[in-house]
């Protein structure tokens, strides 16, 4: 199923942009794409003439960023009439440089930019997007409504659309594992918290044979449909084992995560879309553990009478490029150790890094003293901590973790 034909099938149409970048340049300058990666902002780069065309059926947009060298004379009026009318839906255009005489005058948010550096940039795109954000929340009222004058949706089509995205969030969970492995060997424990009805998380711990468990972790760029649907992708693309006719061969972990970044970037996923992920395969009579990471936090060991460390293992996010790296690690574990894969929704709890400059990690003492736990109470004093944090930071992300306990 494609993302429209899921959009289709839930009743939503559209979905909101924070920026559209309005240039034909072939590619965006690497500092933009890697700080919108970070800042974890949606995102699409279009030509000139396809967004005076098509800017009504992009959705709800949070702001406009439009390079003027590219626009030719015939397309002017077309550029202002279309950006009149985000302005108008509170969508502040900036625009690097003047090469159009734009009528400022006429615009009340529109800004303009000469030579400023990328800070200031990205501090007027910002800008632009709480602006929009605070409008819209005082007038209750969507960009798409204010574009199109359309009425307000009735109460019963709005239940409807609710009561189908929690059955989209339903299904999703359909899709996570609903018994754990657990054995006389290993423990297991999930925690699985969506921001909305639907995550951008996904994750799975299955019994490959008698001998091997194979797990992951995988975190899609925020936390809407957009990120729901490749969590499916993902769920498919992920080949842990292979069987042909009466014989099985079982796939090592930079293996998995080579074949998946090769089959997510085969996609030409639109606008910002990635994921990063973890996956380990553990042999349960042995005991040793190969894993490999693709952009995503460090997996956490914690042995007895040890401080906890991050085991590292260097891969860059998925879907971006084909021929990214993948290094894979092993560790044998013992009695009495837990590991711990979480999603970056969790940071905040987890810890964070000394210094910007310093690869030293500080763990936070409430998370330290959970690591002390039996695998499931420790869960559970995970997902207590992120109650918590609930309520002092309410604009949260996706929350999932994995752990496992050698008893």
């Amino acid at each position: 199923m494609t993302e429209t034909q899921l959009f289709n099938a839930i009743g939503i149409e559209t979905e909101t942009t924070d920026i559209i970048f309005v240039t034909d340049q072939e590619k965006m300058p690497h500092q933009i794409g890697k700080t919108l990666m970070d800042e974890g902002r949606s995102w699409e780069k279009i030509g000139v003439e396809r967004f005076i065309e098509s800017f009504e059926k992009l959705g709800e947009i949070r702001t406009v960023v439009v390079d003027t060298s590219e626009v030719e004379e015939e397309d002017r009026r077309g550029l202002l009439e279309a950006l009149k009318r985000l302005e108008e839906a509170n969508t502040a255009a900036i625009l690097l440089n003047d090469n159009i005489d734009f009528p400022f005058d006429e615009f009340e948010h529109a800004s303009l930019l000469k030579s400023a550096s990328f800070d200031e940039l990205w501090g007027r795109i910002d800008s632009n997007i709480k602006f929009r954000d605070s409008v819209i929340l005082e007038t209750d009222q969507t960009v798409e409504e204010a574009i199109f004058a359309k009425p307000q949706i009735a109460p019963e089509h709005s239940a409807d659309m609710v009561e189908q995205l929690k059955m989209a969030g339903r299904v999703q969970r359909d899709f996570l594992p609903t018994d754990l492995p657990d054995s006389d060997k290993i423990n297991w424990a999930a925690y699985f918290e969506p921001a909305e009805w639907v995550s951008g998380d996904i994750y799975d711990i299955t019994r490959l044979d008698e001998q091997h468990i194979g797990f992951y972790l995988a975190d899609a760029v925020g936390h809407s449909m957009p990120a729901a649907l490749l969590t499916m992708f993902i769920k498919q693309a992920i080949v842990m084992r292979q069987t042909k006719g009466n014989d099985y061969s079982i796939s090592v972990p930079v293996e998995v995560m080579s074949k998946l970044n090769s089959k997510m970037s085969e996609q030409n996923l639109s606008g910002c879309l990635f994921a990063t992920c973890c996956y380990g395969l553990i042999n349960s009579r042995t005991l040793q553990m190969t894993y490999c990471r693709g952009g995503h936090p460090y997996p956490i060991l914690k042995r007895n009478g040890e401080e906890p460390i991050q085991l590292q293992a260097q891969g860059g996010l998925l879907g971006i490029f084909p021929s990214s790296h993948f290094e894979q690690e092993t560790v044998q574990l013992k009695s009495g150790d837990k590991l711990v894969i979480y999603s970056d929704g969790l940071d905040e709890i987890i810890g964070e890094n000394a210094d910007s400059s310093d690869d030293s990690f500080i763990f936070n003492e409430e998370f330290r003293e959970a690591l002390d736990l039996p695998v499931k109470d420790m869960m559970a004093k995970i997902k207590q901590l992120a109650k918590n944090t609930n309520q002092k930071f309410p604009d949260k992300d996706d929350r999932t973790a994995i752990a496992l306990e050698i008893l």
